[in-house]
């Protein structure tokens, strides 16, 4: 009397051997690829250049006199741009030019305050105001915005807008930078 066969390892045969060993592969195959595709991933990731998120702000100290002569130090400090609180003032006509620069500054990611117009119409060039200690904040902001340095001032009572409070650096948008395209990179004219 004969009996069913044995499987043979390896057989693909209707009720042949191989299952496990292919039902192992069947499985491992999707993990292995799914590894491939995540280490690529991980690879594009850790390859990027660092967003600078942080700005220098110097501080000078003057120490007391010691025999006659008093000592001045200078510091830097980096204040990370998540702390810096910056107020976006449109001075002109332009629709919608104070959210879209500060859409842009929180790419940047500064603190930005709700965008606002300023109290009376602005027809100069733009101007970045900082508050006390956030000189070297504004001077960065200006930059990334292509305001010339001259135009970084010290915010006093008289900026253009309805209050101050909590600002510690203030953007008044001027024709130069409100009449951009929106989308336009900062820093380039049209002409037409």
């Amino acid at each position: 009397m004969t009996g069913p066969v044995p499987p043979v390892p390896g057989d693909l045969s209707p009720g042949g051997g191989g299952g496990p060993e292919h039902l192992a592969i069947g499985r491992a195959l999707p993990l292995v690829v799914l590894a491939v595709v995540l280490g690529i991933l991980m690879l594009q990731v850790g390859s990027r250049p660092p967003t600078n998120t942080s700005a220098t702000v110097p501080t000078t100290t003057t120490l007391p006199a010691h025999h006659g002569r008093s000592a001045t130090t200078t510091t830097t400090t980096t204040l990370p741009h998540a702390t810096v609180k910056v107020q976006v003032a449109n001075g002109t006509t332009a629709p919608s030019a104070a959210a879209y620069y500060t859409a842009r500054l929180q790419t940047q990611n500064w603190s930005t305050l709700a965008p606002e117009d300023t109290t009376t119409p602005y027809s100069g060039t733009s101007i970045v105001y900082y508050a006390g200690g956030q000189k070297s904040s504004a001077q960065v902001i200006a930059s990334f915005l292509g305001v010339p340095p001259s135009n970084v001032q010290p915010l006093t009572s008289s900026a253009p807008v309805s209050s101050t409070s909590g600002v510690d650096v203030l953007v008044v948008l001027g024709p130069d930078l409100a009449n951009k395209t929106i989308g336009q990179p900062v820093g380039t004219t049209t002409t037409t």
